[in-house]
């Protein structure tokens, strides 16, 4: 957590490094799209089925408070981009898969709520 906290200089913040567009989420292939909603957010409200439009992306569903029994789940080696609602979850997420050596990960601007918007802009879905 220490080496996490240096890293968070205000060059790198205002660099954005650790965030990533929701429509470049979308183009990312090879990348995870990582849903870290509760369970209940998921069930009602869910994108999964409608990436199908992208078979390059691939996508889990991980409760925020499962994650730590789940970590295996999660691929070292391919770009995982987390999602919530907003962004207060998945930057908690971020900050706890950094700790735990995934370094390719990066937060999906404005969330659940941007993806939906360019997946119905894009395939009136």
């Amino acid at each position: 957590m220490k080496k996490l906290l240096r890293e968070f200089t205000p060059e790198f913040l205002a660099a954005n490094r650790y965030k990533l567009p929701a429509a470049e989420a979308l183009e990312s292939g090879g990348a995870i799209l990582l849903d870290v909603r509760s369970a209940d957010e998921a069930d009602c409200m869910s994108i999964a089925e409608d990436l199908e439009n992208y078979p390059e992306i691939g996508y889990l569903h991980i409760p925020m408070n499962e994650l730590p029994d789940r970590l295996d789940r999660l691929p070292p080696d391919r770009d995982i981009l987390l999602f919530c609602r907003t962004t207060s979850r998945s930057a908690m997420v971020y900050a706890f898969l950094r700790t735990q050596g995934f370094d390719r990960v990066r937060l999906v601007e404005g969330g659940y709520v941007a993806l939906v918007k360019l997946l119905v802009e894009a395939h009136g879905i």
